[in-house]
């Protein structure tokens, strides 16, 4: 589950996210995201359908339009937090996932393989731009559902890390 911290018209939220499954503030619902263009979306959040449109302000600062309403959002970055203010996956099960459409430039684990938190597994190239994907904890990879020189579309599982 990728979990994130952000603020949502100044106020503080908490979204964790897993295949089909959205928790936010510490109610779960089902959710389903697909891209109709660049900056737009639809949304199904439970039985409620949402249509989204996205304009990037910079460092982690987004203006949504959700069914009409306007919301400033800001996306936290961990890094910029102190310490022991970020939550940190220590175990379990963890999917790797494509956040967007891309290709994959390196896979550099295999199945079996024995991981380290923050390691390496992948490089991504989505909009000119090289992402690296690395392990939230020390774990074993128990699947790499891809190579390199794939093509990916956003929430495709890359790595399942145990």
């Amino acid at each position: 589950m990728k979990s994130y911290k952000l603020t949502v018209n100044g106020q503080p939220r908490n979204i964790q996210v897993a295949e089909g499954i959205c928790n936010f503030n510490d109610r779960e619902t089902g959710f389903d995201l697909t891209q109709l263009s660049k900056n737009k979306y639809s949304v199904l959040i439970g039985n409620d359908q949402h249509a989204i449109h996205i304009e990037p302000k910079g460092n982690g600062k987004y203006m949504a339009t959700v069914s009409g309403a306007s919301l400033d959002i800001h996306f936290i970055d961990p890094r910029a937090l102190p310490r022991d203010a970020v939550d940190v996956v220590t175990g379990g099960k963890h999917i790797v996932k494509a956040v967007m459409s891309g290709k994959v430039l390196n896979v550099y684990v295999k199945q079996e393989d024995q991981v380290q938190r923050n390691q390496g597994l992948l490089v991504v190239e989505a909009m000119k731009m090289q992402n690296e994907l690395s392990a939230p904890f020390d774990g074993r990879i128990t699947a790499v559902r891809v190579q390199d020189g794939d093509t990916v579309a956003a929430g495709d599982t890359l790595i399942v890390i145990e």
